[in-house]
């Protein structure tokens, strides 16, 4: 028992501790381009960490099997360098028992797991898809910047002169609407707007004290006249991303009910994914087989290598499954079943060697 909570100790502090560091190199990241992006009037500043939170399970889904790798070898190579995995041999501790220690550590890893894959990732990207529907949030006057230009629907461009700080009115305004093919041109220029709410729910700035250049017809016959008050329709745009569907935050309950090959792929994902954990920590194990004179990371490289190999194949396979170009009744089980059988053979591989070494003798 003490030697399990030895182990256990050893791996999850090397685990925490790869992930917290590319957690932090990740969301550090993502932060820096959302703030771009809000900078720049995409959506309110004030929503970022609520993005940043809704998607952070789904990053989750790839951070979290490679910090486990790593953190599994920087362990248990520390234990090999320092021949301590030496005197837990000599001590009886045979191979077959550290891997059954292992997999009895990555047990609760693997359960965490599954409720991400299953629970968190489809919830958090359920409010983010949520987060974008609310008016405040898509192209009104929350996402403004004062002395800035900014584009609505793709065919009218706002210049705000100055915005209050509760953003409900605007002075200084001045707006230009093309057609699609640019053949006419409307310009308004006024000394302030509000953004209202039509009766069917559209949006509409309304603009006051100014004045309306308009016309072009491929001509040069334009109108210029006053006005008090004047409505403009204000197109929204949605900026959900493209990466995130709606199969994507279906709930896994209600993907069993869709016979779609998107529901039938994104089921072999989530419940495919949690059986990584077991078999990159034997892969793991098998590669943090070292001594004091090679080092702990002389395996880290090809180790990290075939991570990635095993990643990318298990992601290509459920985008072909997506597609319909590869049978989602065989789902990702034999990609699981290959690299568990190649993380086996390179944990055994001494002793495999050693066996056909006797059996020529």
């Amino acid at each position: 028992m003490r030697l399990f909570f030895y182990l256990t100790k050893e791996v999850f502090t090397g685990f925490f501790g790869v992930l917290t560091i590319l957690l932090f190199i990740f969301l550090s990241g993502r932060f820096v381009k959302h703030l771009a992006s809000a900078a720049s009037g995409q959506f309110p500043a004030d929503i970022i960490f609520s993005i940043m939170l809704y998607r952070l399970p789904e990053f989750l889904e790839i951070l979290l099997p490679l910090s486990l790798f790593l953190g599994l070898m920087l362990a248990f190579g520390r234990l090999y360098v320092e021949s301590e995995m030496v005197v837990l041999q000599a001590c009886g501790i045979s191979k077959r028992r550290l891997l059954f220690l292992s997999m009895s550590v990555c047990l609760p890893l693997m359960i965490a797991f599954a409720v991400i894959t299953l629970y968190l990732t489809p919830l958090g990207l359920f409010k983010y898809q949520k987060l974008w529907e609310k008016p405040e949030n898509t192209m009104s006057f929350s996402t403004l910047v004062s002395g800035s230009f900014k584009t609505f629907g793709g065919k009218m461009t706002l210049y705000a002169g100055d915005i209050k700080s509760d953003k409900s009115q605007i002075s200084d305004v001045f707006t230009v609407m093309t057609t699609k093919n640019a053949e006419s041109i409307d310009i308004l220029k006024a000394e302030s707007a509000q953004l209202t709410y039509g009766d069917e729910g559209g949006q509409y700035l309304e603009l006051h004290q100014g004045f309306r250049v308009s016309g072009g017809d491929n001509g040069l016959n334009y109108r210029v006249s006053q006005f008090n008050t004047l409505g403009r329709l204000v197109e929204e745009e949605q900026h959900i991303s493209k990466e995130v569907t709606q199969i994507d935050a279906l709930p896994t309950t209600q993907l069993f009910e869709q016979s779609t090959t998107q529901a039938k792929a994104k089921l072999q994902w989530r419940f495919g994914l949690p059986f990584m954990i077991p078999i990159i920590a034997i892969i793991g194990l098998a590669f943090s087989e070292t001594n004091h004179r090679k080092g702990r990371y002389i395996k880290l490289i090809p180790g990290i290598i075939l991570y990635f190999v095993y990643f990318g194949c298990i992601t290509f396979a459920y985008n072909q499954m997506e597609s319909g170009n590869f049978p989602s009744a065989l789902g990702l089980w034999p990609i699981h079943l290959v690299f568990l059988g190649l993380g086996l053979a390179f944990f055994y591989y001494n002793d495999i060697k050693r066996l056909i070494r006797n059996d020529s003798h």
